[in-house]
């Protein structure tokens, strides 16, 4: 069933700008008309929800989250113990970022493969979609080499990668130099 929503400042992509007093019709989640000022009598007889001059705007996506981490208070992961208090806290997280807009992230890097949990949780809850990395894949010594699989071959390399993509990741993180820390 199509919906009529009238007073919004719409985001017009090609643009980049919000137009004023627009009007969209949604119908199968999708827009499927939009203008600006006088709505056509076509849908007249649709059901209307005023805006009331709210910003309407594509959803987010977020490419780049370690989203078992607890980023407030600062210094606050080490409260975190267990795998189970990281999988919570990512499910917190997804849904922090569904409330605020985001419709879909990538994890890129997690402790013990946990973003792979995160994501089958999450789409049993019905929050956003998660892009999965698992461990970073790194140097030896490098970045993240602490938490990380170490590859030092190619072979190594190709191993790494296969297991992944076998326990279900959707991409990898390479950390390839010794980056800020370890």
């Amino acid at each position: 069933m199509a919906k009529l929503f009238t007073n919004a400042q719409l985001y017009q992509e090609d643009e980049q700008v919000f137009r004023p007093n627009a009007w969209f019709v949604v119908a199968n989640d999708h827009i499927v008309s939009r203008g600006t000022n006088d709505v056509p009598s076509d849908f007249s007889s649709l059901e209307t929800t005023d805006l009331q001059d709210h910003y309407v705007m594509p959803s987010l996506i977020n490419t780049h989250v370690h989203i078992a981490n607890r980023v407030f208070p600062v210094g606050a992961n080490q409260l975190i113990k267990t795998d189970e208090e990281r999988i919570q806290n990512g499910l917190a997280n997804l849904q922090t970022l569904q409330q605020n807009g985001v419709a879909f992230a990538r994890a890129l890097a997690t402790t013990n493969d946990l973003d792979i949990d995160i994501a089958k949780r999450a789409e049993q809850q019905n929050l956003i979609g998660l892009q999965t990395a698992g461990r970073a894949i790194t140097t030896v010594g490098g970045h993240g080499s602490k938490q990380g699989i170490v590859v030092a071959t190619p072979a190594e390399m190709r191993a790494a990668v296969r297991g992944h993509f076998l326990a279900g990741v959707d991409n990898i993180k390479l950390f390839a130099s010794g980056g800020i820390a370890f």
